[in-house]
C-alpha cells in the first residue's frame, strides 16, 4: 500500500513538472506570434 501511494505521488510531481514547462513553452509561443504578426 505504501509504495502504491509512493507512486502515485512521484507520478502526480511529474506530471505537474510536465504541465508546467508546457504551460510556459505555450506563453513563449503566444508571445512570439503576438510579436510576429
Amino acid at each position: 500500500m505504501e509504495s502504491n501511494i509512493h507512486k502515485a505521488w512521484s507520478y502526480a510531481k511529474q506530471t505537474e513538472k510536465r504541465v508546467e514547462d508546457i504551460c510556459s513553452d505555450v506563453k513563449k509561443g503566444f508571445k512570439k506570434k503576438a510579436w510576429m504578426s
